[in-house]
């Protein structure tokens, strides 16, 4: 939705506003790859050295691993995004028009990957898994260890796609044409913004 109109009614001064809102249809691939990437569909077991009068008696080489599985909440809230602008444009001199507008967005309910079943901040430490030394953190020579303090034990990672990230935009746009003799200009572009996110990608591609 916009309008637009002259508030001196001397033809020199524009006004525009605007505002829309935009619903975002997410991907089916979403929640395929979260059902189809949970027992019993994904997890292969390799047996070898089966005999074919008797596949059992081989040895599994991964038996039993631990699961990471892939979820989506109910209710799934649908990502929308919110879009306004309010422009003046003034025709300062025959050669010289000057254009300064606010533009804004605010994005609610954008997609995201949680792991519910992160092991929460101080129990790692407390159960003695200080990491590796030599770098940042723990890394995944010790993740059979951490699995153990995990809240939801005997599953590695159960990541899940909320709808519970947000965004906004906001700019100052400015532009100034002047004209010269002989068919010629010069355009002037400014634009001073700040954006926001707590999520920066709905892919989240997790594996």
């Amino acid at each position: 939705m916009g309008v637009a109109w002259d508030p001196f009614g001397d033809g020199k001064t524009s006004v525009r506003a605007g505002y829309g809102i935009f619903y975002d249809s997410t991907l089916v691939g979403t929640y395929e790859q979260n059902i189809f990437a949970n027992p019993p569909f994904a997890p292969t077991v390799t047996i070898n050295n089966a005999p074919l009068d008797n596949p059992a008696s081989g040895v599994a080489s991964d038996a039993a691993p631990v699961l990471a599985l892939r979820g989506t909440p109910l209710p799934m809230k649908t990502p929308y995004s919110q879009q306004w602008s309010l422009d003046v444009q003034r025709q300062v001199s025959p050669s010289l028009m000057v254009d300064v507008g606010y533009y804004g967005s605010n994005g609610v309910h954008l997609l995201g990957i949680v792991d519910v079943n992160e092991v929460q901040p101080g129990v790692g430490y407390a159960a003695g898994l200080t990491g590796n030394p030599a770098v940042t953190g723990f890394t995944s020579s010790i993740e059979g260890r951490l699995n153990a303090v995990r809240p939801y034990l005997g599953y590695n990672a159960i990541n899940v796609v909320e709808s519970n990230y947000n965004s906004n935009y906001h700019s100052l746009q400015v532009a100034v044409q002047k004209r010269f003799k002989h068919d010629s200009l010069v355009n002037f572009y400014y634009t001073f913004s700040h954006n926001l996110t707590n999520n920066q990608s709905d892919c989240g591609c997790v594996s």
